[in-house]
C-alpha cells in the first residue's frame, strides 16, 4: 500500500501502514466482487493468499490508504528519521520500528553509500 501525504497537527507527514508490503494482498482485486472462497475454489490464490486476504477484509480491507479511516488504525504510523536511519512511528511518537532491509535502503537515497559500503567484498 502506497504512502499518502497529509497534515498531522499543522506539520506535513508521510502517512504509511504498518503492513505497506503486505496489504492488500493478491486477490484483493483478481475480480472486484470476488469472495476470498471463491477465489480459493478457482485456484485463483493459494491457501496462504487465501489466508491473507481473510486477515486483510478484517483488519483492513483498504485497496488505498485513506486519511479518514488511517489516521484511526492502529497499524498507522509515520515515516521519518531517527539517529538517521529511517523508521516508522506510531502516530502517538511512542515506538519508532526501523525500516532497515534491503528493499528499504535500496530505495533511499540517503543510504546508498552505507548499502555500496556494506555489500562491497573485503578488501577493495
Amino acid at each position: 500500500m502506497k504512502l499518502i501525504n497529509i497534515e498531522i497537527a499543522g506539520k506535513p507527514e508521510a502517512l504509511v501502514c504498518a503492513h505497506w508490503r503486505s496489504f492488500p494482498p493478491k486477490g484483493a482485486v483478481v475480480e472486484s466482487g470476488a469472495n476470498p472462497e471463491e477465489l480459493r475454489k478457482k485456484k485463483l490464490i493459494t491457501e496462504p493468499e487465501y489466508q491473507r486476504l481473510l486477515v486483510w477484509q478484517k483488519v483492513c480491507g483498504l485497496l488505498k490508504m485513506n486519511p479518514d479511516k488511517c489516521l484511526t488504525c492502529p497499524h498507522a504510523r509515520t515515516a521519518g528519521f531517527k539517529r538517521g536511519l529511517p523508521v516508522l512511528v506510531t502516530l502517538d511518537g511512542k515506538l519508532a520500528t526501523p525500516t532497515l532491509d534491503l528493499p528499504s535502503l535500496e530505495s533511499s537515497a540517503r543510504h546508498r553509500s552505507f548499502l555500496a559500503s556494506v555489500t562491497k567484498p573485503r578488501g577493495e
